[in-house]
């Protein structure tokens, strides 16, 4: 479906991030685990506590939804994303410059995603 579709979304459609150290409110109060996620209602800020929507028991059940609906797929996907911010970061932290971080980042990047397309393709042929 993705986040565009017609239909109402789900828990799949989300990242998976929600309601992990931020969340969303809406102009009326209304509370949600994220702006993607405003068909999970947390709470109101006009009727409740932040802080006791924040602890309580209805973003408990968000977060534990959440992270149930999230595929094993998706899990991958965010570590390699973290994995690859954080590989860049160190990256940017060694480099003397921007424009150097960005050419070693680039060039180490490619050479591993090869040598990974080289190795699969092996595994594969065999």
């Amino acid at each position: 479906m993705g986040r565009c579709g017609t239909s109402r979304p789900t828990v799949a459609d989300l990242c998976g991030q929600c309601a992990q150290g931020k969340l969303a409110i809406g102009p009326d109060g209304d509370v949600w685990p994220c702006v993607i996620g405003r068909f999970i209602s947390l709470g109101n800020v006009l009727v409740s506590p932040l802080k006791d929507i924040w602890a309580g028991p209805a973003t408990r059940r968000a977060r534990a939804e959440i992270e149930a609906g999230q595929s094993a797929q998706q899990h991958v996907l965010l570590w390699a994303a973290d994995l690859k911010a954080t590989a860049h970061h160190l990256i940017e932290e060694s480099a003397t410059s921007h424009d150097e971080a960005a050419y070693h980042a680039g060039s180490l990047y490619k050479d591993k995603l090869s040598a990974l397309r080289d190795s699969s393709a092996g595994r594969q042929s065999a």
